[in-house]
């Protein structure tokens, strides 16, 4: 049957994953499960939770409620907070009577109000926005950056006109030409947890997807998932913080805690600590050369190498620091590091090193080295997390202070002052 099911996650502040409250904690795909906020957005102290089985949140202290014999009084409890879900759910249907009751519970759960003191209490992480969960499910083109406003986007993968986005709420498929959009979640696929970390496309056209809970390959339609025991990792190695595949769909992955998986052949490989310059720091990037070497950005432990087979790392304790507020070119190798946290690294067209870190970025050419920050060229903040080199061979760089743009000529800062970004 075409319903929907909208369930009070239960008042006795318990994780309904372990402690199971039913309806709430059946995972069935036309069940909505909603838990308590109170006016601060924070979770009622009384409400259950679970980052797995619970939705999302809505208002449920101090609600002004009808009461038997004519009266009304304020009540407190998920049962509050449950019947404003409904109404939205309604609302939407009024509007839309040709939907399912899948296409209702997307809207609604694609477009919360994303909650920073909801994370790890429900798989959304917010609460309900009754306004963008109607617009969107009537007007869904108009309103698509409205639709992602308040996701995280940690990877985004492009291939002609399929754009893939790896985000904090799942995985999403958008087609440009359509605008049409699906959001891959634990609750309609195998992805393991809603938390994406990263997404590349193989020259086979596999999907790889990297998940806090382990790797999912999509190929066509088939979706297969490797944790801890396929993969080789240790078992608390599971959350996978960077990605890369070669010309040859050799497979790398990098953990938060250090190792780095090579899937080649049939089989993998692990390296860390034992093996490797690897494993005492988390690995935050990973990238492949145009000559098919292997170069891995980490969380303390600088740039490490893996060249025709051997393992070099560079880090900014042994790296040239030089002085002055000016860009300066230094001939040495390994490259000039102000911070050996390194968060992205790139290749240009030319095959030359681009490298973005907690203080600025470099880009080196194996010889040389130029250090670039905000004293010298205007960036906003130092803090570089990504670098991207369009179709022109232009630099993007993404900070923690906005996107900066560099077209040879000038560089060019982009803001939420002077865009369209919802956040710097």
């Amino acid at each position: 049957a075409n319903m929907l099911c909208v369930a009070a996650a239960g008042n006795a502040s318990q994780d309904i994953k372990k402690t199971p409250t039913y309806p709430a904690a059946y995972d069935v795909d036309n069940i909505i499960s909603v838990a308590a906020i109170d006016s601060t957005h924070a979770l009622a102290s009384f409400s259950n939770h679970s980052h797995k089985h619970v939705d999302l949140a809505a208002p449920g202290v101090s609600i002004f409620s009808t009461m038997p014999d004519d009266s009304y009084q304020y009540m407190s409890g998920t049962s509050m907070a449950a019947p404003y879900v409904a109404g939205v759910a309604a609302l939407i249907w009024s509007y839309n009577t040709g939907s399912d009751a899948g296409e209702v519970k997307t809207s609604i759960l694609e477009n919360v109000h994303f909650n920073t003191k909801l994370k790890q209490t429900c798989a959304t992480s917010g609460h309900l926005n009754a306004f963008d969960a109607f617009f969107a499910s009537t007007y869904p083109c108009e309103n698509l950056s409205k639709v992602f406003k308040n996701f995280e986007v940690n990877d985004i993968e492009m291939e002609g006109q399929d754009v893939w986005m790896a985000t904090d709420r799942g995985l999403i498929a958008m087609s440009q030409n359509t605008c049409d959009y699906t959001l891959y979640t634990r609750n309609n696929s195998i992805l393991p947890d809603n938390e994406v970390n990263r997404v590349v496309i193989g020259n086979s056209g596999k999907v790889y997807v990297g998940t806090s809970e382990g790797l999912v390959v999509i190929d066509g339609t088939s979706w297969t998932l490797l944790g801890a025991n396929q993969i080789g990792l240790s078992n608390n190695n599971l959350n996978i913080s960077a990605l890369a595949v070669d010309e040859n769909e050799t497979v790398w992955i990098g953990t938060r805690t250090g190792e780095l998986g090579k899937y080649e052949n049939g089989s993998w490989t692990i390296f860390n600590g034992q093996n490797s310059p690897l494993g005492h720091y988390g690995i935050l990037d990973i990238a492949v050369s145009l000559t098919g070497n292997i170069w891995i950005g980490t969380n303390g432990g600088g740039v490490v190498g893996y060249v025709n087979g051997a393992w070099t790392d560079f880090n900014h304790n042994y790296s040239n620091h030089g002085s002055g507020n000016y860009v300066r070119t230094y001939a040495y190798a390994p490259p000039y590091l102000r911070s050996s946290v390194v968060q992205s690294i790139t290749f240009d067209l030319n095959g030359m090193m681009w490298i973005g870190t907690k203080e600025g970025f470099v880009y080196w050419t194996g010889g040389q080295s130029i250090a670039y920050y905000s004293r010298n060229i205007g960036i906003p903040k130092d803090d570089v997390r990504d670098i991207y080199f369009d179709k022109n061979d232009a630099i993007w760089i993404a900070t923690a202070y906005g996107a900066v743009r560099y077209n040879g000529f000038g560089w060019t800062h982009y803001n939420t002052g002077n865009s369209d970004l919802h956040s710097n």
